[in-house]
């Protein structure tokens, strides 16, 4: 129910996506934050935004908030290795007070963009950034947008002294998420919510692997997981071989002819496979046994982020296979790291671009619906219906164009 007194207006557009289809004339009515009524009837002292389209307020499923402070993406110079090498570099000149203002650039960045949820990767405590408490944006037609998260705590080590550290992070991350209380007066849930990411098949020991996939398993709560990223990966998880096996000899963390926690993306998935929710991230290289085995499995996402996987010229993304056998995708921005910004509807246009043969209206169920179900707020945002949070995505429908599918997609 909406909270007693919240001011009820109802928002009039050219179009409005609503339960799979366009609303011609379409009309949402909201009660404080949350949908009340759709309905294409007119209603009396409506506001009308005119030529707009109307779209659920997007979910960004995998960012690193970090990053957002810088003007370009850091560079790849022929290996992945070498681009993890720069993010190393770079993350070591930044303070604490310098990753809180890039959250709190991204979080405002997002919301100006039209997304009303996150799933973020983090690399340092979330007990008590500003970001969450003071980053408001005013869009106040239609409703402010105050972006969800669920904060994935990043857990990684290749040695055994890495593992008591690191658990007992994710441990205070956990309890931290759990207990944050909501806002006051308000009737949602906390502005964030906790997951856990052990980081990758390649920079996680087995042991570490196993204690963060118990303790997601105790919690119950949502693991996000990069896997099958670069052909790199698979190298070093089949012969311990290649760039990222030089580099981790050079820092130190390797061992030539140590073998990898895992040999290939399928041990991974068959050890998630219990777990509540998994965010599969990337996945540029599943095969296609690995895609038979997501296939069916309610608990498992994957997450593709289109910009991202072009700056780094990947093989063609597998998105027909994935959404042939089913399975759930959602749309990430990834960071600016690998990404000029954090605009998702920028995701969904290079996405259709690179992939026309996949219909439209996926495009925006991938950036709306399928990401809130990934992230586990499917009851809250990602579709416009009644009951949900009053946070939306406007479009201009430009002059000359009547269909709005290519008004969003082509921009």
């Amino acid at each position: 129910m909406p909270e007693p007194g919240s001011p009820v207006k109802t928002f009039r557009a050219r179009w409005v996506w609503s339960a799979g289809r366009w609303l011609d004339g379409g009309r949402v009515t909201v009660a404080g934050r949350r949908i009340i009524a759709v309905s294409t009837a007119r209603q009396s002292g409506e506001i009308d935004l005119g030529e707009q389209i109307v779209l659920p307020g997007l979910v960004n499923a995998h960012t690193h908030l970090e990053f957002s402070g810088l003007v370009e993406p850091l560079p790849y110079e022929q290996t992945f290795a070498s681009w993890i090498r720069n993010v190393v570099q770079w993350r070591r000149g930044q303070t604490d007070g310098d990753c809180c203002r890039a959250i709190e650039s991204g979080i405002a960045e997002s919301a100006r963009a039209g997304v009303a949820a996150l799933g973020e990767i983090a690399t340092r405590p979330w007990d008590s950034p500003t970001a969450l408490d003071d980053a408001t944006v005013d869009l106040t037609s239609p409703p402010i947008l105050q972006p969800q998260l669920v904060v994935f705590d990043e857990v990684l080590g290749l040695q055994p002294a890495s593992l008591p550290p690191q658990m007992a992070d994710a441990c205070r991350h956990l309890i931290v998420g759990a207990t944050r209380p909501g806002d006051a007066g308000s009737e949602w849930q906390p502005r964030w919510t906790a997951g856990l990411s052990p980081h990758a098949p390649y920079s996680l020991s087995r042991e570490l692997f196993s204690h963060v996939h118990d303790l997601a398993k105790g919690a119950g709560c949502p693991v996000a997981m990069h896997l099958a990223e670069t052909r790199e990966e698979l190298e070093f998880l089949r012969a311990g071989t290649g760039p990222l096996a030089d580099l981790f000899a050079e820092w130190g963390l390797w061992t030539r002819g140590q073998a990898a926690a895992f040999r290939r993306p399928l041990e991974v998935l068959q050890q998630l496979a219990g777990l509540a929710r998994v965010l599969v991230v990337h996945g540029n290289y599943l095969t296609s046994v690995e895609l038979d085995h997501l296939a069916g499995r309610d608990n498992f996402h994957v997450v593709y982020c289109p910009r991202t996987h072009s700056y780094f010229q990947h093989e063609r993304y597998p998105l027909a296979a994935m959404l042939q056998r089913g399975l759930r995708v959602a749309l990430g921005t990834d960071s600016r790291a690998s990404n000029p910004d954090l605009n998702l509807l920028s995701e969904v246009r290079h996405a259709a671009r690179l992939h026309p043969e996949i219909a439209p209206a996926t495009f925006i169920d991938m950036a709306t619906r399928h990401g809130a179900e990934a992230l586990g707020l499917g009851h809250s945002v990602g579709r416009i219906a009644p009951g949900l949070r009053a946070e939306f995505c406007v479009v201009p429908l430009p002059p000359g164009i009547h269909d709005p599918f290519e008004a969003v997609l082509q921009g």
